[in-house]
């Protein structure tokens, strides 16, 4: 196979044959319409030299009528006819001159649109049968044609030279224009090749924001900021990630390491060990956690959508996770709508609201107060709120609390055994139902989490 056209070339070519076939429709109109418009007015000659001759031929005697016909050929020697009667034949001088007698039996059979005598010259015959007197005349009258093929000519001959010239000065300068127009994308080309994943805040040159190029610039500028925040988001999400699980293997290095250095007795072996068993819990539910999350946002994971009872699958949630919150003396209120329809994947939806209510457990202070609100509200929309009386989230971090790792207070959360994954994954297990998760915050006076899904219909 050839090397393939470039779009300069496409272009080129393609502009050159728009404009030769142009130029060929053109030029076949322009000598069509010359030609009828010549051949128009040679005819009308015809016409006057027919009634010129008619008008001669009204003499009554056929020596007076040769008379007439002689000083009509005298005063229009271009006249050139030959006519033919039961009294008089006659030809113009000039009739005999170009030896057209031939011509009659041509111009008969209708085998040419014109004649060309001996003498090398063009004429246009016409034939009318006069009726003068009561006698048939048969005329057969001839105009110089020459000024018609010599102009047809002079046209065809000014097409073939103009048109090869005209068509190559089209091809250099649509070659010109194109490659004017395409300087853009080479110059996008360009710029593109030299971003790197190292440099992916660069951005690729816009010229005219209204034109199709420059819209093109702002898309792939829009793909390349895509592009920077995925890469971004990986490489903070591989420094998160690195910094968890390094802190519970850590720990395990050390409790190992106390556990060989010093001489114990069975019982503080025990607890070394179990210290080591809630490390190792700590890191078997990060990496749960991850892999989870992960296999999400990527689509590996297939979800089953069935119509469901929100307001039973809320209600079974509260009552399992009720016993943690009676451990910390929180008060744990329940409301919940009877019909709340919805088609959802339940193991996902239940765990995203698994991790909210425990979120509220966790972070509520011991006596704090916990409310588990679903109903419908007026947009046709299941909401299920989980309102907290803690200590609340700033405004300028409730946009973060959702990003993976992201936690109010690391120490804490390490603490209570928080790993910064549990309301990222619930929002990816909302959304991965249709729905959206929210929340509203007043520091210092708790939070509302409301998850809203769309209710099925029936």
């Amino acid at each position: 196979m050839g090397t393939p056209l470039s779009i300069r070339r496409k272009l080129t070519l393609w502009y050159a044959t728009a404009l030769g076939l142009s130029l060929l429709v053109f030029s076949t109109a322009l000598i069509g319409f010359v030609c009828s418009s010549m051949i128009s007015q040679v005819d009308t000659a015809l016409k006057q030299d027919f009634l010129m001759i008619e008008k001669a031929l009204e003499e009554d005697d056929d020596t007076e009528r040769k008379e007439e016909l002689d000083e009509l050929s005298e005063l229009n020697p271009v006249i050139c006819f030959h006519l033919t009667a039961v009294s008089l034949t006659y030809a113009s001088p000039r009739w005999h001159k170009e030896s057209l007698d031939d011509s009659l039996k041509a111009h008969r059979n209708h085998k040419r649109w014109y004649w060309e005598s001996s003498r090398d010259n063009r004429y246009r015959l016409r034939t009318a049968t006069l009726l003068v007197r009561g006698e048939t005349h048969k005329v057969t009258a001839a105009r110089s044609f020459d000024s018609v093929y010599r102009t047809i000519r002079a046209l065809l001959i000014a097409m073939a030279v103009t048109a090869p010239c005209t068509l190559i000065l089209a091809m250099l300068g649509g070659s010109a224009l194109a490659g004017r127009a395409l300087a853009p994308i080479a110059c996008m080309t360009n710029q593109a090749r030299q971003i790197t994943a190292e440099n992916l805040s660069e951005r690729l040159p816009v010229g005219k924001v209204d034109d199709e190029l420059g819209r093109l610039a702002q898309v792939l500028n829009d793909m390349l900021r895509r592009l920077q925040t995925s890469f971004e988001s990986l490489r903070q999400f591989t420094a998160d990630a690195s910094h968890e699980l390094r802190t519970p293997l850590t720990a395990l290095r050390s409790i190992g390491q106390v556990g060989l250095q010093q001489p114990l007795d069975a019982a503080a072996y025990r607890d070394l060990i179990g210290s080591m068993l809630e490390e190792s819990d700590r890191l078997t539910h990060l990496v749960d956690s991850l892999l989870t999350l992960t296999r999400g946002e990527s689509g590996h994971v297939q979800l089953t959508l069935e119509p469901t009872e929100l307001g039973a699958l809320v209600r079974d949630v509260a009552e399992w996770l009720s016993v943690l919150a009676e451990e910390k003396k929180q008060t744990f209120e329940v409301s919940v709508s009877d019909s709340l329809p919805v088609s959802v994947d339940q193991p996902t939806i239940r765990q995203a609201l698994l991790n909210l209510l425990d979120n509220a457990i966790r972070y509520t202070p011991d006596g704090g107060r916990i409310q588990v609100r679903a109903f419908a509200d007026e947009r046709g929309n299941a909401v299920v709120e989980v309102q907290d009386n803690g200590s609340g989230i700033p405004k300028d971090q409730q946009s973060l609390i959702f990003e993976r790792f992201y936690c109010l207070d690391k120490s804490r959360s390490r603490e209570m055994g928080g790993t910064g994954l549990g309301l990222a994954i619930a929002r990816w297990e909302v959304q991965a139902n249709q729905g959206r998760i929210e929340v509203e915050s007043t520091e210092g006076e708790g939070s509302i989490f409301r998850v809203i899904l769309p209710l099925r219909k029936e």
